[in-house]
């Protein structure tokens, strides 16, 4: 885990895109890309993220934002659930 990994999932679209799916599924404040905006630092430092993150970009994952492989629509979910 590295800060600069969080700091680029921090950065990543495609990751916030998905991010916003997520917050309008479960209902979050709207409207949901200021409600991710709000959360991103504390969603980006969940457990793991960072590790997983790391191992896509040394994997050659380009985007790993929104390859579901990497961070996955459950860790989303985990993370978000537990925001209000």
């Amino acid at each position: 885990m590295t800060y600069a990994n969080i700091a680029a999932i921090t950065e990543s679209a495609s990751l916030q895109r998905r991010l916003q799916a997520c917050a309008a599924e479960q209902q979050k404040p709207k409207p949901y890309g200021e409600w991710v905006y709000n959360h991103i630092w504390d969603i980006a430092s969940a457990p793991g993220w960072a590790a997983k993150w790391a191992s896509a970009l040394a994997g050659g994952v380009t985007d790993p934002g929104a390859n579901e492989g990497v961070i996955t629509d459950a860790d989303i979910l985990a993370v978000i659930q537990t925001m209000d």
